[in-house]
């Protein structure tokens, strides 16, 4: 399924890190940094490509 709109991206980002959270919570392991890295289809020959990356620290409680 091909996202292309912003808030859909957002909510699957989301998602995926608190699953990401709770796997290192369980197994006792702690992390520092978060790097998060979207990019285009690249099997879409037709189309252009695109792809960024963002970093940030982790937020604990």
């Amino acid at each position: 399924m091909r996202l292309s709109e912003l808030t859909p991206i957002k909510q699957a980002v989301a998602t995926y890190a608190g699953r990401a959270e709770e796997k290192l919570r369980a197994q006792g392991s702690v992390c520092k940094c978060l790097r998060v890295s979207i990019c285009t289809g690249m099997f879409n020959h037709n189309g252009l490509h695109h792809a960024q990356g963002v970093g940030g620290a982790a937020v604990h409680d």
